[in-house]
């Protein structure tokens, strides 16, 4: 049986959401604690790279999970919730053996342009 795009997304969702009770456990809150701060970030930034929030969340002295991919359900999460988009540009992650990742644009700026 050929694997299906739907088959595909509920691995991945199964994934991060694996990935991130593994943070949650080993980190009471970190889950509420991560999404609250893409809130906050997102309301100052126009359009970001992931790896910046990343920075800025562990510059403030926050715990970071054993696995990034745990920002995966955090971001999902923003995502669903109208907080963040997908951006349209791309760069190489300097933490990711310079994949190309997508920018992400905020929906709740409120700084200046």
């Amino acid at each position: 049986m050929q694997t299906t795009i739907f088959d595909a997304i509920t691995e991945r969702d199964h994934g991060m959401h694996l990935v991130a009770d593994k943070a949650e456990r080993h980190h009471a809150g970190w889950s509420d604690l991560a999404y609250a701060f893409v809130t906050q970030y997102a309301m100052a930034h126009h359009e970001f790279w992931p790896w910046e929030l990343r920075e800025e969340f562990e510059k403030k002295g926050y715990v970071r999970p054993a696995a990034t991919r745990a920002w995966g359900a955090v971001y999902q999460k923003a995502y669903r919730n109208k907080i963040i988009a997908r951006g349209r540009n791309f760069k190489p992650d300097p933490y990711r053996h310079a994949t190309d990742t997508i920018s992400i644009v905020s929906l709740v700026c409120r700084g200046a342009a």
